[in-house]
């Protein structure tokens, strides 16, 4: 269960990353008709990822109760402090920008309004979620590819 549900969160990083960039190049570019789509496959893939992401928090891996359990030492220890409460924190603001911006979104698309609030918090959106991956280079934190 552990092996198929973190095998599915790191792949649908790649997922979240295209339709990200694909939704920021979309509005940059006025491609109005495509925007929707890229907002679409941006938001929904990150929920899926906070639903996936938080059974694997809470019900399948111990940071939730090593972090009840030693809050001390798990913040003393960057590579505990990042899975225990950096990643998330920093994933869940990224996925609430990106609500808001997807919303914004609609409204513009149907009331042909600039898109540049959603470009914002797009670009916001995602500069937290590269710095909340982790990466293979990121020492200590590193992860692989997939």
């Amino acid at each position: 269960m552990y092996e198929f549900l973190r095998g599915t969160h790191s792949v649908l990083r790649y997922v979240i990353l295209l339709g990200g960039i694909g939704a920021v190049a979309t509005i940059l570019m006025n491609a109005k008709s495509k925007v929707r789509l890229f907002s679409t496959i941006f938001m929904v893939s990150c929920h899926i990822q906070f639903v996936i992401g938080f059974v694997l928090y809470f019900f399948v891996t111990d940071w939730f109760n090593l972090l009840k359990e030693n809050a001390g030492e798990v913040m003393k220890n960057s590579a505990y402090r990042f899975y225990a409460v950096e990643h998330w924190i920093m994933m869940l603001i990224a996925i609430v920008l990106i609500t808001i911006g997807h919303g914004k979104a609609k409204r513009a698309l149907v009331n042909n309004t600039p898109l540049r609030p959603t470009l914002i918090l797009y670009i916001v959106a995602l500069v937290v979620i590269f710095a909340a991956i982790p990466w293979p280079f990121r020492e200590a934190l590193g992860r692989g590819w997939l």
